[in-house]
């Protein structure tokens, strides 16, 4: 069994300064060198379309939240107040009413 250290200073990336330069100067080099595979359109139809598809989506989703909401305001067999949804009789709900100022519905 061996207790001297291990050197691992052949590993340290920042030991050349200039190492960091070479290795990016190469990749840009070499993305530099090879031609675009896709390259992107310019027409004014791709534009149009590029732009429809998400104000089509959001639209759409708009169109179905308004729907619900429209659906619910619709349904009147629900109680309106408080003291509707928790059984207060009606006659309480006026006296309670009277009594404070506001009104019933």
């Amino acid at each position: 069994m061996r207790d001297d250290p291990v050197d691992l200073t052949p590993l340290d990336p920042d030991a050349d300064p200039g190492a960091e330069d070479r290795f990016v100067g190469a990749v840009m080099t070499r993305i530099a060198t090879q031609p675009n595979p896709y390259p992107p359109r310019v027409d004014v139809l791709w534009g149009a379309w590029s732009l429809a598809r998400p104000v089509l989506i959001a639209a759409s989703i708009a169109i179905v939240a308004l729907s619900i909401m429209l659906a619910r305001d619709g349904d009147d067999d629900g109680p309106m107040t408080v003291a509707e949804s928790v059984g207060v009789p009606p006659l309480f709900q006026l006296v309670a009413a009277e009594s404070s100022g506001g009104s019933v519905r």
